[in-house]
């Protein structure tokens, strides 16, 4: 399945037209906007922060808005068109915001990838545990270490490999550091986290009903 050219944004995804069907028959049209305001919110960040993932493992696979796309384009190509008339404005931009942030534990902060080095970080202490549980890595890289001949970027790309299988284990109870986000967005104040998101869909007037499924 290769997504179509034409398929360049999530507003363009099968779910979104969805939510903006239902602006014209649902019972309040200012929940629906709430809705989509709030789904290109999370989209946005989600790009910004998925920027990190190859920012400190630039061996890694590309998880960009591309990847977001063609993963949104095959959930929909996957979902009946009888079964999306019947969804409800909360199932339709839950689709599309899972499909932007399912990698987004995969994304180190600054901050976060320093933290690894300093052996008074509870996240250092969790980079020493991932390095017991993938043995034959470790061995390898002491192999690296060891050899006069190795050159340095095959060390870091060993030691990469170890972060990337830390974020992997860990991928769901991670979250983007707030601090770090705010500077990626290039914005002052606080950022816009997905969780505050998910609750003003329920918030907004006549949208209480979305959670009633």
């Amino acid at each position: 399945m290769i997504r179509p050219d034409s398929f360049r944004s999530h507003t363009h995804s099968k779910f979104f037209h969805q939510l903006t069907e239902l602006e014209h028959s649902y019972g309040s049209k200012a929940a629906i906007t709430a809705m989509k305001n709030s789904v290109n919110s999370v989209c946005e960040d989600a790009v910004n922060i998925a920027k990190d993932v190859r920012r400190w493992m630039p061996h890694f696979t590309l998880h960009d808005e591309t990847h977001f796309l063609n993963v949104l384009w095959i959930m929909g190509e996957l979902v009946p068109e009888t079964t999306l008339k019947r969804m409800h404005p909360l199932e339709c931009a839950l689709c599309i915001m899972s499909a932007y942030v399912h990698d987004l534990g995969m994304a180190m902060s600054k901050k976060e990838y320093e933290a690894l080095a300093d052996p008074a970080t509870e996240a250092h202490r969790r980079y020493e545990a991932a390095k017991g549980e993938n043995s034959e890595l470790l061995e390898y890289l002491a192999v690296l270490e060891g050899c006069p001949g190795a050159g340095r970027e095959a060390i870091g790309q060993a030691e990469g490999l170890l972060i990337v299988w830390l974020c992997r284990i860990r991928l769901g109870p991670r979250k983007p550091d707030s601090e770090d986000t705010r500077q990626r967005r290039g914005q002052c104040g606080d950022p816009i986290p997905v969780e505050r998101d998910l609750l003003a869909l329920h918030q907004a007037t006549g949208a209480k009903e979305f959670l009633e499924l």
